[in-house]
């Protein structure tokens, strides 16, 4: 089945029908576009919007500004204007909530996860079916440190450069970002390395920046880290080819 999209797109829309015995007619399950957080789109005049919305416009005119897309059918690929209607963001969420699509809370093992992935807030949050709020609040309320309640953990790696093994820390959340592990201490954000240098040494010197002999991030081993300028950190990672045409690899 196709569906002509006019002048804005020089790629028709096709589909194929699959059966929706929730609504009785037809699911359209988009064929044609590439999906994009799981869901066809389509650019129309310069704007990437769903395939759905597009079709949906098609037959009842102007989309409402500020509403999301909202399934009655449930199926992310259907573009069938019957089964779509424009709905607040509270409405989709509340329904995807009551049929379970999306979680209010993470499991245990969901948080751990969450803290070693390298994944975005955005990206696990689509993962687990929830809010990308649940996810951040989760990943720093598991990051905090309160009087020892939230101690880091470890693995122990072998680490021949230095002959005793890194400490990749398995307890605190690292991002794209920022690929260190991070804790909360007090109502300042450290890095673990820090934090764990400071438990053996005492506080960390002002305007030191922490350079790691084993070039190891994730190391948490206070034998492997020291308090350095930004020149020697600078001069080190130039000397261990991590600076390449001027940027850091």
């Amino acid at each position: 089945m196709t569906q002509n999209t006019g002048r804005f797109s020089r790629k028709e829309v096709t589909y194929i029908e699959v059966p929706c015995p929730r609504l009785g007619t037809p699911c359209w399950n988009c064929t044609s576009h590439s999906l994009a957080n799981k869901r066809p789109t389509i650019l129309v005049d310069r704007k990437r919007i769903s395939v759905a919305q597009y079709m949906w416009c098609q037959y009842h005119g102007p989309w409402p500004d500020g509403m999301d897309v909202f399934h009655e059918c449930h199926n992310n690929l259907c573009i069938n204007p019957d089964h779509i209607r424009p709905g607040t963001r509270s409405e989709n969420i509340k329904e995807k909530i009551r049929l379970g699509i999306r979680k209010l809370k993470l499991s245990a093992e969901q948080i751990s996860e969450a803290l070693l992935s390298p994944l975005s807030a955005t990206e696990l949050a689509e993962k687990f079916g929830v809010s990308q709020m649940t996810v951040v609040r989760a990943r720093t309320k598991a990051g905090q440190y309160r009087g020892g309640l939230r101690e880091p953990t470890y693995i122990e790696v072998p680490c021949p450069a230095l002959g005793t093994p890194c400490w990749n820390c398995t307890s605190h959340a690292v991002t794209r970002t920022n690929p260190y592990p991070n804790i909360l201490v007090g109502d300042k954000r450290i890095r673990v390395a820090k934090y764990m240098w400071s438990k053996r040494y005492g506080p960390w010197p002002d305007k030191m920046e922490m350079l790691h002999a084993c070039d190891n991030k994730l190391c948490i081993n206070p034998d492997h880290i020291r308090p350095g300028t930004q020149k020697e950190n600078v001069q080190e990672a130039v000397e261990r080819g991590r600076f390449k045409h001027g940027g850091a690899k």
